[in-house]
């Protein structure tokens, strides 16, 4: 074979897997620092848990000890199989994503402790383990260094956000190139929707009526402090709309003026323009990488 490693179809590894004794886990380690044997290991585990999910074979004890992502399966897959092409291992098993994967969680720090404890070839090879904690990226708790599939709930996190923070930032089409503005905003009663209000005589203004096609960012790093982890987001997509005055306009302006007084003359005044964002779809990002994305909103609705 001339030192090549042939990878076997998904439908062998898995059988074959299943037949020595079911064992899974997914290190979640960055695959350029893993030994051959765990690598390798780890991608046949990666089948084997597919096709545990696929016969229906509970998977409760691995979730319950966080030794598997079943909703970043085919990620991290993919992410060894790169590895595996890279050191000139052939690899011919292809992973699909599983629909309705059960949400696990692998603490990936200690995750590398015991891989680092476990093997010397891991431990040991070209790179030292201060180099594999910087790519994992340490801060107190293990970072995670690939996107996460996320289940929050963004009915709550909304909420939570609309209530502890006053300002959020506004991205319009500057001329084909982006342009970001601070506004203070409010979150419309159904959450379906962003106000705020700006002076029409501004570029951001003047980009909404060309492009109302928008996205918003409401975060909260003022409360995060230093601990990455601790930040969250989210990010609204959707179209600009001006409301002319009239009842609707009466309506939207008091949401936005409950929540900050302060803005009462300024939305009173005739140079102000009251905008609503209609959102189309919301994408929150917590623990530095752990995305959720909507795309309906009969889901979201503000609790009672």
């Amino acid at each position: 074979m001339n030192g090549r490693i042939v990878a076997s179809s998904a439908l062998n590894i898995t059988s074959y897997t299943l037949l020595q004794g079911l064992f899974m886990r997914m290190w979640m380690v960055a695959p350029k620092f893993m030994c051959r044997n765990h690598l390798l290991g780890e991608h046949r585990e990666c089948h084997t848990l597919f096709g545990s999910l696929s016969i229906g074979r509970s998977i409760a004890g691995h979730l319950s000890r966080g030794q598997v992502e079943p909703q970043n399966l085919k990620a991290r897959h993919d992410e060894l199989a790169d590895e595996m092409s890279r050191r000139g291992y052939r690899h011919t098993s292809p992973l699909e994503n599983f629909p309705d994967a059960p949400v696990g969680r692998v603490d990936r720090e200690a995750s590398l402790n015991e891989l680092m404890r476990r093997c010397v070839n891991c431990r040991g090879g070209q790179f030292k383990i201060s180099e594999v904690r910087m790519e994992a990226g340490k801060h107190g708790e293990g970072m995670p260094f690939m996107r996460i599939a996320g289940n929050v709930s963004l009915r709550e996190r909304l909420v939570e956000l609309d209530r502890s923070e006053m300002s959020a930032v506004l991205a319009t089409d500057g001329g084909g190139q982006p342009y970001t503005s601070l506004v203070s905003f409010a979150l419309s009663p159904d959450l379906k929707g962003l106000i705020f209000a700006t002076p029409k005589a501004t570029s951001k203004y003047e980009n909404m009526i060309n492009n109302p096609r928008v996205s918003v960012l409401i975060d909260n790093r003022m409360n995060a402090g230093n601990n990455l982890l601790r930040g969250e987001a989210i990010t609204i997509l959707g179209t600009a709309k001006t409301i002319r005055r009239g009842k609707r306009w009466q309506e939207v302006a008091r949401i936005l003026v409950e929540k900050n007084p302060a803005l009462s003359d300024f939305i009173n005044a005739p140079t102000t323009a009251l905008i609503y964002v209609e959102a189309v779809r919301y994408i929150h990002v917590g623990r530095f990488q752990t995305v959720t994305v909507s795309e309906g909103l009969q889901e979201i609705r503000r609790p009672s």
